[in-house]
């Protein structure tokens, strides 16, 4: 591609030909021609030098961590690498920094939403060649079985599943005149989760469900000794004490031996977050604002050992154990949510509309403490009757 200083140049010899010709001044005839000359050594260095850097760069990214928190400083390597015997000239790195994207895949409920393309600049496409050129980052010549590292800082500030599009190498001419691009870097994705910090949650509801009944304590209280979970375990010979409601009358009808049933434990206490993802009820900063209150309030949830249960708007649903691990669980799923609509044929089929009223995991949500994130829009129109009197509401702005 022909850069604007080889456009002004090759624009100035034509203007020199036509005047020289015209008015038989030999002087700009000459000096067209040298300018004439001068475009075709330039063409032809550049696809020379294009042709030995496609046969011997290689570039490598290396991504440190494929999460981090947000606002946590990461810095992705870009190694380019001589692989040839020959010295390449000096490169150019078109700069990074403009080819990051941000995505927000869901929890799989929705189709993920696919790669964006690198962006790219619009316009007279010397102009955009211009604009690559001026913010590339140079790099040396680099000798054979040389190489060089590029650091390439990640924009940690935003949430979400950040890509990396491939990175662009340009050859020039020595005379700038000509670039051509020799080859491009591979591309990336890293993790930006939100931070998740208990002391920023709210009031946690009072009541959570054990075993399907109601227990006083707290969530995370140890559920009383006294009150047995619901799923059949095992069969085993009775001992003193146990309590003779459990004997199994056709076990002792065979046999003759008093056998008894075994229960599961009941469950710790469940705790049920509705997060809201409808465009329509946030703003510009309200969206992160309720994934942290999200992440702060599931993070205290799951240090009392209470399970979580994460349901969106859109339809989707996860279920988060207790401990260190659900907590990871917890923070990487907040980060691949973003502003969203349910799908129309979940909505048609659990709301009757098609837009505006929210759609929890397929009317999935249960009896037990149930907290919903939204703002004073969302409210409003977020759950249906039959939940509104079983939510605690947590309004962000």
């Amino acid at each position: 591609m022909v850069s604007f200083r080889g456009l002004l140049l090759s624009t100035a010899a034509g203007v020199l030909a036509v005047i020289g010709l015209g008015f038989g001044v030999e002087e700009f005839v000459m000096l067209a021609i040298a300018l004439g000359v001068l475009l075709v050594l330039g063409a032809v260095s550049v696809a020379w030098r294009a042709r030995s850097a496609r046969r011997s760069l290689h570039l490598e990214l290396r991504v440190p961590a494929m999460e981090v928190s947000i606002g946590q400083p990461a810095i992705m390597e870009l190694f380019v690498t001589n692989s040839g015997r020959r010295t390449i000239p000096s490169v150019r790195i078109e700069a990074p920094a403009r080819h990051w994207t941000v995505s927000y895949p869901g929890l799989g409920a929705r189709q993920p939403s696919p790669s964006a393309p690198a962006p790219a600049a619009e316009g007279n496409p010397v102009i955009a060649l211009s604009h690559i050129l001026a913010w590339s980052v140079p790099i040396a010549d680099l000798h054979g079985a040389a190489a060089t590292m590029v650091r390439i800082p990640v924009p940690t500030a935003v949430r979400g599943v950040l890509t990396l599009h491939p990175v662009g190498v340009w050859c020039e001419d020595p005379f700038r005149l000509f670039a051509l691009r020799a080859a491009t870097g591979p591309s990336a994705h890293m993790m930006v989760c939100p931070v998740a910090d208990p002391s920023q949650a709210g009031r946690l509801p009072a009541q959570t469900v054990v075993a399907g009944r109601p227990s006083d304590p707290r969530p995370g209280a140890a559920p009383s000794a006294s009150v047995a979970g619901d799923d059949l375990s095992s069969l085993r010979p009775y001992v003193p004490g146990d309590h003779l409601n459990r004997l199994h009358w056709p076990a002792l009808a065979r046999t003759g031996e008093l056998i008894v049933r075994d229960f599961t434990a009941p469950e710790a206490g469940r705790l049920a977050l509705l997060v809201d993802l409808r465009p329509s009820a946030h703003g510009p900063a309200s969206f992160e604002a309720a994934i942290s209150r999200v992440a702060a309030l599931g993070a205290r949830a799951l240090a009392d050992g209470v399970a979580v249960e994460l349901y969106t708007s859109a339809g989707e649903r996860l279920e988060i154990p207790p401990g260190m691990a659900g907590r990871h669980a917890l923070v990487r799923a907040l980060a691949l949510l973003g502003p969203t609509n349910p799908p129309t044929s979940e909505a048609l089929r659990w709301t009757g509309r098609t837009s505006g009223s929210a759609v929890w995991a397929a009317a999935g949500v249960g009896d037990e403490g149930m907290v919903l994130v939204t703002t004073d829009a969302g409210a409003a129109s977020a759950l249906p009757e039959v939940l509104q009197r079983r939510a605690s509401v947590e309004v962000v702005r």
